[in-house]
């Protein structure tokens, strides 16, 4: 699993990007990590939205 956070200014501007990665070793982790990726993706895209926001609200103030 990889994990990223990047800030590149753009425009006068600075976009901010999250992303994550996954490599399955096999066709079963790849399946039993679709699987929870089902149950945790809603509740994992708040919390990239929560960062995004706060900040936001940091490099505004």
């Amino acid at each position: 699993m990889a994990f990223s956070l990047e800030a590149v200014e753009r425009d006068g501007a600075t976009l901010v990007t999250v992303e994550t990665r996954i490599s399955g070793t096999d066709a079963t982790a790849r399946r039993v990590f679709g699987r929870y990726w089902l149950i945790i993706r809603s509740p994992s895209g708040l919390i990239r939205r929560s960062w995004l926001a706060a900040i936001d609200r940091r490099a505004r103030a």
